[in-house]
């Protein structure tokens, strides 16, 4: 049986190319709208998982966020999930070096 952080990642990776053009907007709404669903069925097992907020992350990021990333719970702090991300930055100076 699949979770819900699963079908949060199939939906997030949904491929709208085989829909006509005059439906994708539509089907893109309605995908949101299903996965904002499911992550308010997630924050119902889950009240870690943390809130919509207004200039940061809204329901639709934050659903697929988790649809990437899997329970946020398996990071032990933001850091590793950067890193997970791709996005582990780090100043290296050697001399002249810089990079």
């Amino acid at each position: 049986m699949k979770t819900l952080y699963q079908i949060l990642t199939a939906m997030s990776t949904y491929n709208f190319m085989d829909v006509p053009p005059s439906l994708q907007i539509r089907r893109k709404e309605e995908m949101v709208q299903k996965m904002v669903e499911v992550l308010n069925r997630l924050r119902g097992k889950d009240p870690k998982i943390p809130p919509p907020t207004p200039g940061v992350i809204n329901d639709k990021n934050m659903a697929r966020l988790l649809g990437e990333t899997g329970p946020l719970g398996d990071f032990a702090n933001g850091r590793m999930l950067m890193r997970y991300g791709g996005l582990n930055l780090r100043m290296r100076q050697s001399g002249k070096y810089q990079g």
